[in-house]
């Protein structure tokens, strides 16, 4: 969960992703991201999370706009995360919050390619 502030109000963001490859020895292979979602709420006491991102492996959804649900459909690669084709929706009401995510710095650790393990995956 990130805590975003600076917007007006203090607001609780739960966003997810979930990344797939074959674990073979082929460092051709394309991994794939197979489920993301971004949640959001107000950082009050009762407030329930609106979903914002719906990815699954069939079909990838946003919230367009603030009274809809999240049901408009947009297209993305396979390796590309939702939450970086909206920075260029300037229009959709929680695009600062798409700004801030995209700001983020996250390090991901690479050691554990098969090619590391070869007693392993032999």
């Amino acid at each position: 969960m990130v805590t975003i502030h600076g917007l007006g109000a203090a607001h609780n963001n739960n966003l997810g992703s979930s990344a797939h490859s074959s674990w073979q020895c082929d460092e051709d292979d394309e991994p794939e991201i197979v489920h993301e979602y971004l949640k959001c709420k107000l950082d009050e006491k009762g407030q329930k999370y609106t979903q914002l991102i719906n990815r699954t492996s069939e079909a990838v959804w946003y919230k367009s706009s603030e009274t809809g649900r999240c049901s408009s459909k947009i297209k993305v690669e396979t390796s590309e995360l939702v939450v970086n084709k909206l920075r260029a929706y300037d229009d959709l009401y929680y695009a600062e919050i798409i700004k801030k995510l995209n700001g983020m710095r996250i390090y991901m650790e690479n050691s554990l390619r098969p090619s590391c393990f070869p007693y392993i995956f032999s």
